[in-house]
């Protein structure tokens, strides 16, 4: 017998359909308050597919945030599953609240009110859907419910890595702080380059649709709701993603990013891989976090390119790397030299002109 509840404690971790089902009252699906004392909310997007690896990504994603003053909210986007949730996947929300990996979730408001409140804001002619599939109103959503002073946000598909004691976060809003024109910081990428002109080619053209990237950010509140109010008077909108809205306002009015590049520090990867629970794991743990990256490659005209930014999905290479043999030796993973003086972060306008704003202060 205890054999058997061993098995069904390790099946538990990784598995979110084995979660127990417990009724808590409405409150704990509906309020996103912010802990006490908590500046920052960290923002994550699901859909009820997801809920085969949803524990996993949560806790290798949330592990690595390094900053205590985080509120964590699901945020729960129901129109792919009919606007309604199975037993099971309340059952899984509720077991990772519990659980401690997130403090509470919330179902994307799909109310008359709100969708007409988007549709003014976004100048919207459709009703959120954009790209040819769904999931738009949930970006809005997601910020438009944030009640901190900062508001981090992360695709569920999205991987991290930081060294021990190292908050993004915390630097990242104390860049926030000495740029009053930054809307937004994005952590390194794990190919982590910045391509940055010393002399702009030319005035703002807005001609980057995701300057403001939707995968991942840090972003001011306040600032955001500035440039929202200041979007009404502005051409940009329509049927069109989130993240292209905010980059036309952006470049329209001025608001640039921060990109840190030290990936020595911190790295993210996107990493949409479809396995199983057990492997996506066993990936995550023994290749990624120990510094180990297979990037996702693409041709172009008979020449193959290696991504800065998305992680090889097809998950036979990881497999097969010797990261996920015991015992084997692991080559020591390429990474920059970030020697005193070199740059860690930079402030990026909408035509990707860049200037340093901090410098590393490392031997």
């Amino acid at each position: 017998m205890k054999s058997l509840t061993f098995i069904a404690s390790l099946l538990h971790i990784t598995d979110c359909l084995l979660t127990k089902y417990e009724q808590n009252g409405p409150g704990d699906a509906i309020l996103g308050k912010p802990n006490d004392g908590s500046d920052v909310t960290i923002m994550i997007n699901a859909i009820e597919k997801d809920q085969p690896q949803m524990r996993v990504r949560l806790a290798h994603l949330l592990k690595y945030q390094n900053d205590k003053g985080t509120t964590r909210v699901l945020h729960v986007d129901t129109r792919p599953s009919n606007y309604t949730l199975s037993e099971s996947f309340v059952a899984c929300l509720t077991g990772l609240r519990r659980d401690g990996l997130i403090d509470s979730w919330l179902e994307v408001n799909y109310s008359k009110d709100y969708i007409l409140e988007v549709q003014r804001k976004s100048k919207w002619k459709t009703n959120y859907i954009s790209r040819g599939h769904q999931g738009n109103l949930v970006y809005w959503h997601m910020l438009d419910t944030c009640r901190t002073k900062y508001c981090v946000h992360w695709d569920l598909d999205m991987a991290l890595w930081a060294k021990s004691g190292y908050s993004w976060i915390g630097d990242g809003k104390q860049l926030l702080e000495s740029n009053s024109d930054a809307l937004s910081v994005v952590p390194p990428k794990f190919g982590s380059i910045v391509f940055h002109n010393k002399v702009p080619g030319k005035a703002y053209s807005c001609h980057n649709p995701t300057f403001m990237s939707a995968r991942g950010y840090l972003i001011d509140a306040d600032r955001y709701r500035q440039l929202l109010k200041t979007a009404e008077t502005t051409q940009c909108g329509g049927d069109v993603h989130w993240e292209e809205f905010m980059s036309c306002n952006s470049c329209q009015q001025k608001w640039k990013r921060i990109e840190m590049s030290d990936a020595e520090s911190c790295k993210g990867m996107h990493f949409p891989m479809k396995a199983s629970a057990d492997v996506l794991d066993s990936i995550l743990s023994r290749c990624w976090e120990n510094g180990i990256t297979i990037a996702s490659v693409s041709w172009d005209k008979g020449r193959k390119s290696y991504s800065l930014y998305d992680g090889e999905t097809n998950p036979t290479p990881w497999l097969s790397h010797a990261c996920m043999k015991d015992g084997a030796d692991l080559p020591v993973p390429v990474q920059h030299r970030f020697a005193r003086g070199s740059c860690t972060a930079y402030i990026v306008d909408a035509d990707d002109v860049s200037s340093c704003i901090q410098r590393g202060r490392r031997d």
